[in-house]
């Protein structure tokens, strides 16, 4: 899985159980990641993923510099 770990202290939180090869933004609010069953997109502060693509070989997404793309 993957989790958000507070800077100042805290508890872990789990984003997902299923991320491979997980990468952030640019801008730090959004992490995607490719899986057998898609590429997906979830905000990092927690909420629902959204699967915006297939993944016939599942490849490491990539975001553009401004994070308002992502290629995979």
């Amino acid at each position: 899985g993957i989790y958000r770990v507070p800077t100042g202290g805290g508890e872990p939180v789990r984003l997902g159980t299923d991320p491979a090869r997980p990468v952030a933004s640019p801008i730090g609010d959004r992490y995607a990641w490719s899986s057998d069953d898609g590429v997906f997109v979830a905000p990092i502060a927690g909420g629902e993923r959204l699967r915006i693509g297939d993944a016939d070989r599942p490849s490491a997404p990539a975001w553009s510099p401004d994070g308002l793309r992502l290629v995979w």
